[in-house]
């Protein structure tokens, strides 16, 4: 553990779970800033899931925090600190809101009158009140489920990667497959690329051969 690194991070502004994520960084570091600690490692000190790991390491480099060399000789990534080169955004406050108009210190909170109309209230039955809402389909359900699982968790891929053939694998397999199964495997796969920095690379496989190939079992 490097002293000057674990100062260097405390000093730093920033939200939660990047500042203990870069805390986990220099608890790892030499007195250079150099460490190799693995994905797996970061996780369980930082008590954070694998994927928001990776995630914010991605944050941490684009902003200056630190460098990231693949594989770096060892079989976990390379992390080089950047103690004097980062850049920390201001932070944003958000600006004031109009009252009609009017900036706030200059509006006149004025209190509604009391309303004295009175009206019996209506009494609904059970059945009245369920009629209105209807249950989603089965098909519905799945459709929805495949959306979420196509925007938060396949890795991005740079070029071809059809939708709707994808949507239609997935529903095809979930009638044999459970979701955690699928959602599991898709995770294995994502922390298998960016490990090796190929998220948003043509080496991502379209989702519909993911699926097809059933790559979840990998």
């Amino acid at each position: 553990m490097s002293i000057k690194a674990m100062t260097w991070a405390f000093d730093q502004l920033m939200s939660g779970n990047d500042k203990v994520i870069l805390l986990a960084l220099a608890d790892h570091a030499d007195e250079n800033g150099i460490c190799w600690p693995s994905i797996n490692r970061i996780a369980e000190r930082s008590c954070v899931s694998r994927r928001t790991v990776i995630n914010i390491l991605a944050k941490l480099e684009t902003s200056g925090f630190l460098t990231k060399d693949v594989g770096g000789g060892r079989k976990s990534n390379r992390y080089a600190i950047n103690m004097r080169g980062a850049e920390v955004a201001p932070v944003q406050t958000a600006a004031p809101q109009q009252c009609n108009g009017l900036h706030p210190s200059s509006a006149i909170a004025v209190a509604p009158e009391p309303s004295i109309t009175t009206k019996e209230p209506k009494h609904m039955s059970l059945f009245e009140v369920q009629g209105d809402e209807k249950a989603p389909s089965q098909d519905q359900l799945l459709e929805d489920e495949f959306e979420e699982w196509w925007c938060d968790q396949y890795p991005a891929r740079r070029g071809t990667n059809p939708k709707q053939p994808a949507k239609k694998s997935y529903i095809k397999a979930r009638q044999t497959v459970t979701k955690e199964t699928i959602w599991a495997g898709t995770e294995r796969y994502f922390d298998e690329l960016s490990e090796m920095d190929r998220v948003k690379t043509e080496y991502v496989a379209m989702a519909v051969t993911f699926l097809n190939q059933q790559r979840w079992e990998q």
